[in-house]
């Protein structure tokens, strides 16, 4: 009866240690650092960054996302497969991060970016901070994107392979001078969710161009009520 008794014990001790382990790392996301993040967060961190060029330890830990197909498109009639990263989450963990070109985020599906306590400056006079191509059903956070470019500071720029569609992208600030806001002029966007806290010294607020040939409209929703939205221009 005892021996059962403690044989049953190692045994629920056995699947907590499992389920602790598998919380902690099984299901845990790419963890990138900044160089002045919390000596926690680098200790755990995949990634550390510098404070230099930075976008390459960004870039890379979305990377590591596993690549697939999917089929992508809310339209029957425009319903495609295509190969871009799958299920993949990545962390930027508190902290300032320097941009010395511009970070793109790759084709991607179901994949979200979790960073809203992030600080990330982009360091040259042209270009733009941060790029968005394709996105079905992605979840991107982004904290404060501080850039004094002629570009944007957030760019929704997909390929001709596959639209941005259905996925929410929110974040705390943008901070810049006479540049777009967040630009979304490029076709083969529609139905997504675009939300922020408070911008700064942009010309326009959101720039939304010809939505081409596509059945749906370009589509924003902004929850910001002290600032308009720019008109879409031709």
């Amino acid at each position: 009866m005892h021996l059962a008794i403690l044989l049953r014990r190692l045994f629920v001790l056995g699947l907590l240690f499992f389920n602790i382990g598998c919380a902690g790392h099984c299901l845990a996301a790419i963890l990138v650092a900044a160089a002045d993040s919390s000596l926690r967060d680098k200790a755990r961190a995949d990634y550390v960054c510098d404070g230099k060029d930075d976008q390459m330890e960004l870039a890379a830990a979305f990377a590591e996302a596993p690549q697939g197909e999917t089929d992508i498109d809310i339209n029957p009639k425009t319903q495609k497969t295509v190969r871009c990263a799958l299920n993949h989450t990545v962390e930027w963990a508190a902290g300032s991060y320097h941009l010395t070109e511009t970070l793109e985020i790759p084709d991607a599906a179901n994949c979200t970016i979790q960073g809203l306590g992030t600080h990330l400056h982009y360091d040259r006079a042209e270009g733009d901070a941060i790029v968005l191509r394709g996105m079905n059903a992605c979840r991107y956070q982004f904290g404060t994107v501080e850039s004094w470019s002629s570009g944007a500071a957030l760019r929704v720029c997909p390929n001709n392979g596959m639209p941005a569609l259905m996925s929410f992208v929110d974040f705390t600030r943008l901070q810049g001078h006479h540049q777009n806001m967040l630009d979304l002029a490029n076709e083969n966007i529609c139905v997504n969710r675009f939300t922020g806290t408070d911008v700064a010294g942009f010309d326009k607020g959101i720039f939304v161009g010809d939505a081409g040939s596509r059945e749906q409209s370009t589509s924003v929703h902004d929850n910001r009520p002290r600032r308009s939205v720019s008109e879409c221009l031709p």
